[in-house]
């Protein structure tokens, strides 16, 4: 007996509109490096985000998922991240999942295939019909169950992928829609590539695959998403960051050329704190 409500204080107590682009990034990026443990390859595609008049989406080309996976897909709070039940370092660990988008989107389209299978499967949560069923009263399945459904159909048996299109963005619509904006903030919060612009590209590439630092490739609309730094610096430099003598992060950083460095549009400038590749 769990009400509803609780599903709804969930999504909006942990999301802004960017952490709920970046959650489904997450999941994306997540799934490459489960794809990665087990084959021992990176896959070839980068993860794609797609911009349509109504709708974005994000494919990854991962490790997918079988029907019980799928099925329990819409879990909450008992994601194997969570549990341990994967030994790969992943990123998503908050449980919420597929529901980041609750309340910012109409409905949430999922279709995903595992290799060697050879059927694939889909599922429709029509987020907006479920938040007018929510209220303290109503049981979570009375709100979920007729306003979710799993279909299933045939795929190639070497398919793997999983595609999550969000539909009809209700908040913060004109920025959900907004190639410049969704740019911008993977740029500033996924981990892209080093822009092979920057001057101490070379430097910071080898010093995040040193570090166990991992970058993906992006793309939005089909072009490549890299995280742009001005080379108006000089001086590239680390450390080891430590508290009581015990190292608590590591740390690239460069000297600005000028007193006071204005940023060009969209670079990076300042200190940030990444964790497992996400700012």
């Amino acid at each position: 007996d769990v009400g509803s409500s609780l599903l709804n204080e969930l999504a909006e107590g942990l999301y802004t509109r960017e952490a709920v682009l970046r959650e489904y990034i997450q999941n994306a990026v997540d799934a490459h490096r489960l794809w990665e443990r087990e084959t021992g390859e990176r896959p070839t595609e980068p993860i794609q985000v797609e911009l349509r008049p109504n709708s974005i989406s994000i494919l990854d080309r991962g490790i997918g998922m079988n029907e019980q996976e799928a099925r329990n897909v819409k879990a909450v709070a008992v994601s194997p991240k969570r549990t341990g039940q994967v030994s790969v370092e992943l990123t998503g660990h908050k449980g919420v999942g597929i529901w980041a988008g609750l309340s910012f989107f109409e409905s949430l389209t999922l279709r995903t295939s595992r290799k060697g299978h050879v059927k694939g499967y889909q599922i429709d949560l029509r987020f907006r019909r479920i938040l007018e069923a929510i209220d303290e009263k109503t049981h979570i399945g009375n709100a979920l169950n007729p306003n979710y459904e799993i279909f299933e159909f045939t795929e190639e048996i070497d398919a793997h992928y999983t595609d999550v299109t969000l539909t009809g963005p209700v908040k913060d619509r004109e920025w959900f829609l907004d190639a410049t904006e969704i740019g911008k903030a993977i740029r500033e919060t996924c981990p892209c590539q080093v822009s092979p612009n920057f001057v101490f590209h070379d430097e910071v590439s080898n010093w995040l695959e040193q570090h166990g630092f991992d970058t993906f490739p992006i793309t939005l609309n089909r072009s490549r998403m890299y995280r742009e730094y001005s080379s108006a610096v000089e001086l590239f430099s680390t450390e080891t960051l430590t508290v009581d003598d015990k190292p608590v992060a590591e740390v690239w950083y460069a000297t600005s050329k000028k007193k006071m460095l204005k940023p060009a549009k969209d670079e990076l400038i300042g200190f940030r704190i990444v964790q497992t590749g996400f700012v």
